[in-house]
């Protein structure tokens, strides 16, 4: 078994839909927010790449405690 809680020939198909989930959700949480709040598409979606930036080190310091 491999760190990540799969067995280890299928990490690639499990890291290619981990970086398509990321691709799709950097798409829609934009998308949402422009329709529904207003917000510019690219404004909304610096928000959520920022967002996604500072929540990577917390996961990683929690995961370290």
């Amino acid at each position: 078994m491999s760190g990540a809680g799969f067995p280890a020939q299928h990490l690639h198909s499990g890291d290619r839909h981990r970086r398509l989930m990321a691709a799709v959700e950097g798409v829609v949480m934009p998308w949402i927010r422009t329709k529904c709040m207003d917000t510019p598409f690219w404004r909304a979606t610096y928000h959520a790449n920022v967002g996604g930036v500072l929540v990577l080190p917390a996961g990683i310091f929690i995961g370290n405690a």
